[in-house]
């Protein structure tokens, strides 16, 4: 069923609005104005109003795209990712999510200000998307891996992996490759992942 035109049009200025977001923070960092973002995009500051209050909800616009892509990766083909072994699912999901970010302006610009934006609400959906993955992933695995507390296993897994992630992509200029990022945490994952192993 089509969408009325009203709303297309609707779609069209928030998306095109968050795009802006990305490309002014991009320049900017925290810096930004709703009428940066307004100039940058085309539009007047009050359309702009008509669907972002301020500089905070365009900014939570933006990790909430970034997060919903991110939860979107990881569980593409997630029946087959499964069936992977530990190290090779997590590599091939680090690395996919690294790729998205780092080829993403404005998931780049959100991955330097990570520990200074106030967007912890537009985060949590993705973040128990993850972490569900996760789960899913030693349950179906019990026989190999039977951590003495699953929630806590996950929550190190995932917090380790994120701050490290976005700790890395967050400088200027990292002292090595993003590879050698993707290798280190997938041996430290796996190792973790070995000593939840079955007894």
């Amino acid at each position: 069923m089509r969408k009325p035109p009203q709303q297309q049009r609707s779609q069209f200025l928030v998306k095109n609005l968050i795009e802006a977001t990305a490309r002014v923070f991009d320049r900017r960092g925290l810096h930004l104005t709703t009428r940066d973002v307004a100039e940058e995009a085309g539009v007047s500051v009050g359309s702009l109003y008509q669907y972002f209050k301020n500089k905070d909800e365009l900014l939570a616009a933006l990790v909430s795209q970034m997060s919903t892509d991110v939860a979107l990766v990881v569980t593409r083909n997630l029946p087959q990712r499964l069936a992977l072994d530990y190290p090779t699912f997590y590599k091939t999901c680090l690395t996919e999510i690294v790729a998205l970010v780092s080829e993403n302006l404005g998931y780049r610009a959100v991955a330097r200000h990570w520990h200074e934006l106030r967007t912890a609400q537009a985060v949590q959906a993705a973040e128990q998307q993850l972490m569900e993955v996760a789960r899913q992933y030693m349950l179906h695995h019990h026989d190999e891996y039977r951590p003495r507390d699953l929630q806590v296993s996950v929550f190190i897994a995932y917090n380790s992996t994120v701050y490290t992630v976005m700790q890395y992509l967050s400088l200027p200029h990292p002292p090595f490759g993003i590879d050698r990022l993707v290798e280190e945490l997938t041996e430290m994952m796996s190792a973790y992942m070995a000593r939840s192993g079955a007894p």
